[in-house]
């Protein structure tokens, strides 16, 4: 008896979660905008980083 897997597919390249301190002010900026803020802040990290 063959039963398919539930749930996502893996990601190719799958985020990371980690436990990181910010200013208070910082996040608030980037909830502030809309959803997404997470995301936002990943892409501005990775443009400090050189990655983008």
């Amino acid at each position: 008896m063959c039963k398919s897997a539930g749930g996502r597919q893996k990601l190719e390249n799958p985020k990371v979660a980690v436990s990181l301190r910010l200013d208070p002010e910082v996040v608030a900026r980037f909830k502030a905008d809309s959803p997404g803020w997470q995301t936002r802040i990943n892409e501005a990290l990775r443009h400090a980083a050189g990655l983008s």
